[in-house]
């Protein structure tokens, strides 16, 4: 009997110090290998991304466009922060709410026109965050955050 647990136990060292050997790089399987077309989808849902301002009237025209390469569960635009400046080069935050700008299942999402009341006589730029999350239960998303034209009101 002795003899029996004394061979299964170094049967069983044998083999576990096997399977931790190193494959060869002939021997790894090709599905391993990262697939790039997945690599470039993920590092970039966003086809497009642009803000603008305008001056009408006394106030802020903003127009913009988040685009995807293709249907998103969530696309749009977030965390709006309006900044005022007196000579175009120093600027503080705006004290004013606007929310998000998101849309769902679609490819594409755009403001038009949307006039904001300011006080007049100074600059204005905004900053926002571009975003869009995939359908699907593990969906990446891409967030980025770019700041418009500056304009006099």
């Amino acid at each position: 009997m002795k003899r029996f647990v004394t061979a299964f136990l170094v049967s069983s060292m044998l083999l576990a110090n096997m399977a931790v050997l190193p494959a060869s790089a002939e021997s790894v399987p090709s599905c391993i290998a990262a697939n790039p077309d997945a690599e470039i989808q993920a590092a970039g849902l966003l086809s497009k991304f642009d803000l603008t301002i305008q001056a009408s009237n006394g106030q802020l025209c903003l127009n913009g466009t988040t685009r995807g390469y293709s249907e998103m569960k969530t696309i749009g635009f977030k965390d709006f922060k309006i900044e005022q400046s007196q000579n175009n080069s120093t600027w503080v935050t705006y004290d004013y709410k606007l929310d998000d700008i998101l849309a769902s299942n679609v490819s594409e999402c755009n403001i038009q026109n949307l006039k904001l009341s300011v006080a007049k006589g100074y600059y204005y730029r905004v900053t926002c965050t571009f975003y869009a999350k995939e359908k699907g239960l593990f969906g990446s998303s891409q967030s980025e955050i770019r700041t418009s034209n500056s304009i006099k009101v």
